[in-house]
């Protein structure tokens, strides 16, 4: 990771969204994890696009430009990718045409499972640790951590779910992200672990 850019305590999405994909095939054998190609495009939300060479998570230049000054929009960004992650390790993409309960059956699954690798990248991850940690520099326990999650499903909430049929409602999705937060942490604090 570029110290200059983590020293400033504001990095950009794009930067985000790179050292979690770096992060993420960190926690695999050498060679053998997933590839997570991050590209950004002109799209209007985040998603997974296959082509002859392989399938990437596409985000936005609005998300990619965005500057990542606090906990919450670290998180916010950091659900959103893992929730495109799942869907590419999980190769939500080969799916082919779908029922509309198979597509919300797939999003159920990556917005849990999305949850989950954001804790993975936040406690485990190289770069992204350190992001948080230094974005949260007085934090001494896990509570300051989950109130900034809460916050950013709320974002989530407000400005990214929709109500398209094919997508599990609004509040059910934040369910499901509390859902695998607590399922990661479950772990963690059956251990006596400080769980962040």
């Amino acid at each position: 990771m570029d110290d200059d850019a983590a020293d400033t305590l504001s990095v950009s999405g794009k930067f985000i969204a790179e050292a979690a994909a770096v992060d993420f095939a960190y926690f695999f054998l050498p060679g053998l994890g997933p590839k997570i190609p991050i590209s950004v495009e002109s799209v209007l939300y985040p998603g997974i696009r296959t082509n002859s060479e392989g399938t990437r998570v596409v985000i936005p230049t609005d998300m990619a430009a965005d500057q990542i000054d606090s906990p919450e929009k670290l998180f916010f960004h950091l659900l959103i990718l893992g929730h495109e992650i799942a869907h590419l390790v999980h190769r939500h993409g080969h799916a082919g045409q779908r029922e509309q309960e198979d597509y919300r059956s797939l999003e159920y699954w990556a917005d849990f499972y999305g949850a989950k690798v954001m804790m993975t990248l936040v406690v485990h991850g190289q770069a992204i640790s350190r992001i948080h940690r230094m974005l949260t520099p007085d934090s001494s326990d896990m509570f300051d951590s989950l109130d900034s999650i809460g916050n950013a499903v709320s974002c989530l909430v407000e400005t990214v779910y929709s109500d398209d049929p094919r997508y599990p409602p609004e509040l059910l999705r934040a369910g499901l992200v509390n859902n695998g937060v607590m399922s990661f942490l479950r772990h963690r604090i059956m251990k006596g672990a400080n769980p962040i």
